[in-house]
């Protein structure tokens, strides 16, 4: 990776999966030290859990103009630009991170 958050801490909450998950791993990819929490301990011995059906994916799927559910590292992605001083002259900004859906 770049770099982006070297020397720079992050302490990222609801780290055991999903959104937090994907943040602190991209956050420690790009050089930052990570220190993360997870709130359940079921969760935190298994990093991977199915949180919609299949059916109730292809209904969601079916809304997003991208054509697919976001990941978790699509928003660690978001999380690492907006911690990152790639967005330094960012301010008052409404970010949708959500496949075109907001725009759709």
């Amino acid at each position: 990776m770049n770099g982006k958050l070297e020397n720079k801490v992050a302490v990222v909450t609801g780290g055991s999966g999903g959104i937090g998950f994907g943040a602190a791993k991209r956050f420690a990819d790009e050089g930052a030290r990570v220190f993360f929490t997870g709130r359940r301990q079921s969760e935190l011995d298994n990093a991977v859990s199915v949180l919609m059906t299949d059916e109730q994916k292809a209904s969601v799927v079916a809304n997003v103009p991208l054509g697919r559910i976001g990941t978790a590292d699509d928003m660690g992605k978001v999380a690492l630009f907006l911690a990152s001083d790639d967005s330094s002259y960012v301010n008052g900004v409404e970010l949708f991170a959500d496949g075109g859906v907001a725009q759709y």
